[in-house]
């Protein structure tokens, strides 16, 4: 089980989702708002929204880890480096009708990376 601190951490290395605008006219134009200090900024997701994201993306880095775990044994002239990789590839073509965006997706194959290595996967390229 993960430690407060290590889950602090973990959270700071998840993509914030930013907003964008659509403007329209010939000119190029920005889409930003103030904060409350002043300063013009892009508009991102709110810090509960972040949150939920990442507790999603978190699990579903998870059930990764978890689905390779179990599939391992039922595999065995398979190395575990490329069924991570086929894995992946799964998470690729799905990621979109899960709501991902191309950070996030990318964030949950390097997270279940990383989650097999600490279980003494060897070998895995997670970016």
């Amino acid at each position: 089980m993960q430690t407060e601190m290590n889950r602090e951490d973990v959270f700071k290395t998840f993509p914030r989702q930013q907003i964008h605008g659509s403007l329209t006219g010939a000119q190029p134009k920005l889409s930003v708002v103030r904060d409350a200090d002043g300063n013009y900024v892009q508009q991102a997701v709110s810090d509960e929204e972040h949150a939920a994201r990442f507790e999603m993306c978190e699990d579903l880095a998870v059930q990764l880890r978890d689905y390779c775990v179990r599939k391992s044994p039922s595999l065995p002239d398979i190395s575990q480096s490329t069924l991570f990789e086929r894995a992946c590839t799964g998470v690729k073509a799905k990621a979109p009708g899960w709501g991902l965006d191309a950070a996030e997706r990318d964030w949950v194959m390097r997270r279940a990376g990383e989650l097999l290595t600490a279980a003494g996967w060897k070998g895995l390229a997670f970016g």
